[in-house]
């Protein structure tokens, strides 16, 4: 569904609001996914040549201001209507959708939408502006950022035309203009909101909103027993009828919620909200109690402590990222060992690992390639220290920005082993980036990382992993036994080095620094970008094993399936990212065993039909009344292809989703997911409903 008027831009979903119209996209040119702004109000020429004055102020204003701080202004303009419209980095959900989903947000969460507010606002007032706080953004890392403000004559368009947020302050109302202690007051609605999931002044009290917020003393009770009542209380003296009884700023107001929630770590760390967590411990963003620095917190899980079953690796991750600066390393600043808690303090990363930083936009290969090169980099400097990685794959590379630029950083060392201390008797790693000389149980080595490099590489260029197996022993087995097949569109000297990479004989694998090398002399040559670009989307995120039986026996080959089935399986697998957003595996992957309940996804039976180059994608509403419910996805197939079509889940009161823009004479097929569902699916899995747009009529002469 492209939109109509600017060209280069696809729509995820419809435009909605008035005057201005808001909608995620994507901005085809490289897969960045956008919000656009389109002014549908009619304005005379002269607002028109303000608004595109402004907007060019705004934009070369939020280049100077940290993107981890404000999200950008990408680009604006005037579309083929005579509109003019906004286009912005958009890397994740609004709050408000976040709280769509799940009815109400976590305190930690909230604390820090507080702190990512606070830290916006402040760089505007910095640059002379103060408005109506923007939209906060939530990243699949679980950090917040805040969105770009609009310009100050689309603000006031919004204000005379638009319905408001909602949590416009009573002064405002009447006619102020805004001020710091108003922006603690629309912050403060905001947050209450967004943990009652309702707001302190519902339009029952008062006739509407906007009165109840006029005339109203004190907000309701907050009926949730896991908000702290300190929580309630900082929340209450914001939404203050005066002004001057308020916080005096958003950043006084952020402090005051973030020191009631953080969780201590020793006496020098605050830890502020969890952004992941895995299968030894949770990663928690937080701060330095002297001067509030971020960091980023790795914290064992206290049961393996006491069972003293990965403490050791854990004090050897530390030690080896601490004796090895580089550039394309996650930095380490401390090791926290008291009263019986541990944890790695480190630099925080904004960006979220590499499966999830690749999920949101295109990859040309000369991108793929310089990240693979930052990789290898790293690597190198590992090897060079005389240290086996041992679990390299896309969820251990975190992707930050520096100067506008994605910075690979590898990280997660828990497995790493000294190279004396590298034999072993268990399989130790992720099954899809095994070497075959691990499933075969010998000994780890460098060459073993750099196999596991290469299965990397291969995923983010070729849109698929280059071993696949029913499970685990099947899948080591294709380590073992299988050739990767080459992928179209490669470049010979591209596929050349995966290959070497991917040699079953460890001596014939080039090294992390030669890989690194060649990578870096692709990525600016040229060439490499001569076939097409390819979109990166990995597939199901593989758990690390830390014991497994040797090579075992070959199995049977699978009788074959039905190839929509097999999608519709692929469909139904859900990954959770460390934070915000789940993704769907788009290729082919083996069922469940028979009797196994899917947990999670759940197919739901749709129907389509079609009018001219739009389809509506129809449903019962059964799914959502099923336990564990969270909402739906829509999905275009085309072969063997799958595309997320809904930008967020739509609600159990939504029983149909319209596809625009069909290619006519193009047949396009559909699958709908009730996600969160905890029944088992229907044992008999609905077919995709499929239809053609129509072929225009040829016009007589």
């Amino acid at each position: 569904m492209s939109l109509p008027g600017i060209d280069g831009i696809r729509l995820l979903g419809s435009p909605s609001g008035r005057p201005i119209a808001t909608a995620p996209a994507v901005r085809e040119a490289d897969g960045v996914q956008v919000q656009i702004m389109l002014v549908l109000a009619e304005l005379d020429a002269a607002a028109i040549r303000r608004v595109r004055a402004e907007c060019s102020h705004l934009e070369a204003m939020l280049v100077d201001i940290d993107p981890e701080v404000i999200l950008p202004l990408l680009d604006h303009g005037i579309d083929a209507l005579g509109r003019p419209y906004l286009l912005a980095a958009w890397p994740g959900a609004e709050v408000t959708e976040e709280l769509a989903v799940q009815g109400r947000l976590p305190v930690t969460m909230v604390a820090a939408a507080a702190k990512a507010a606070a830290d916006g606002l402040e760089a505007l007032a910095a640059k002379g502006m103060v408005g109506p706080p923007p939209a906060l953004v939530v990243h699949e890392s679980r950090l917040v950022t805040m969105g770009p403000p609009l310009p100050p004559g689309l603000a006031e368009l919004e204000a005379a035309q638009g319905d408001g947020t909602g949590h416009e302050p009573p002064e405002v109302l009447g006619g102020s203009d805004w001020t710091p202690a108003g922006q603690v007051y629309a912050c403060a609605s905001l947050f209450w909101t967004l943990l009652s999931g309702q707001s302190p002044f519902t339009p029952g009290r008062a006739g509407t909103s906007a009165l109840a917020r006029l005339v109203s003393r004190d907000p309701p009770p907050m009926r949730r027993s896991d908000v702290p009542e300190q929580v309630v209380a900082i929340l209450r003296r914001a939404l203050s009828m005066d002004p001057a009884s308020r916080h005096a700023t958003p950043a006084e107001l952020a402090t005051a919620l973030r020191d009631a929630v953080a969780r201590p770590l020793g006496s020098l760390y605050l830890l502020d909200s969890q952004i992941g967590q895995g299968a030894c411990g949770e990663v928690w963003a937080g701060r330095r109690r002297s001067g509030g620095a971020p960091i980023a917190a790795k914290v064992l899980r206290p049961q393996l402590v006491r069972e003293g079953t990965e403490l050791g690796r854990f004090v050897r991750e530390y030690h080896i990222l601490s004796r090895l600066p580089h550039p394309h390393l996650v930095r380490v600043d401390d090791f926290f060992a008291q009263g019986g808690e541990y944890a790695i303090v480190m630099d925080l990363i904004r960006g979220g690992n590499l499966r999830q930083f690749a999920a949101r936009r295109k990859l040309s290969t000369a991108e793929s390639a310089s990240l693979l090169a930052q990789i290898a980099g790293g690597l190198a400097a590992v090897h060079g220290a005389g240290v086996v990685h041992r679990d390299v794959k896309p969820e251990n590379v975190l992707v930050a920005q520096r100067d506008g630029q994605p910075v690979a950083l590898l990280s997660d060392f828990g497995i790493a082993r000294p190279l004396e201390d590298s034999e072993h008797t268990q399989v130790i790693g992720t099954p899809a980036y095994l070497a075959p000389e691990l499933a075969a149980d010998r000994a780890p080595s460098p060459a073993s990382d750099v196999y596991a490099l290469g299965v990397t590489a291969y995923e983010l260029l070729a849109d698929r992993k280059p071993f696949y197996g029913k499970d685990i022993d099947a899948l080591l087995l294709a380590h073992l036994d299988q050739h990767a097949a080459r992928p179209a569109g490669l470049p010979d000297e591209v596929w050349d080095l995966i290959a070497a990479c991917l040699a079953k004989d460890p001596a014939r694998r080039p090294s992390a620094a030669q890989v690194a090398a060649r990578l870096a002399r692709f990525a600016s040559s040229g060439p490499l970008d001569a076939g097409a670009e390819t979109t990166y989307r990995l597939e199901d995120e593989s758990a690390t094993i830390l014991s497994a039986h040797p090579a075992p026996s070959r199995p049977e080959r699978p009788a074959r399936r039905r190839r929509w089935r097999r999608i519709l399986v692929a469909a139904i697998v859900v990954v959770a990212g460390l934070t915000a957003g789940i993704l769907f595996a788009a290729k082919e992957k083996s069922p469940p065993p028979a009797g196994e309940p899917s947990r999670s996804q759940y197919p739901v039976l749709a129907t389509v039909t079609v009018d001219g180059t739009a389809a509506t994608v129809s449903w019962r509403p059964d799914a959502g009344t099923l336990p564990g419910f969270q909402g739906y996805l829509v999905f275009d197939v085309n072969g063997d292809q799958m595309r997320q079509l809904t930008a967020t889940m739509l609600g159990a009161n939504v029983t149909d989703f319209t596809v625009e823009g069909l290619r006519a004479g193009r047949k396009a097929c559909f699958y709908v997911i009730a996600v969160g569902v905890t029944v088992s699916p229907p044992a008999q899995l609905p077919p995709p409903p499929c239809i053609t747009a129509p072929t225009a009529k040829p016009s007589s002469t």
